[in-house]
């Protein structure tokens, strides 16, 4: 559960940083778009893993 809510901040802080710095280029364009990909996929994985051991 920690673990989640430190995931979600940290996201957030990166998604903010790229909009503050008003970042127009698409690399980080496709960093944020993959972290957040990565974070949901985990997430999903890690919730089968979950129901398994139920």
């Amino acid at each position: 559960m920690l673990k989640d809510i430190i995931m979600i901040i940290v996201g957030i802080i990166i998604l903010a940083t790229s909009f503050i710095l008003g970042i127009k280029s698409e690399l980080a364009h496709i960093i944020t778009l993959t972290y957040v990909i990565l974070i949901l996929v985990i997430d999903i994985i890690t919730n089968i893993i979950k129901r398994k051991n139920k």
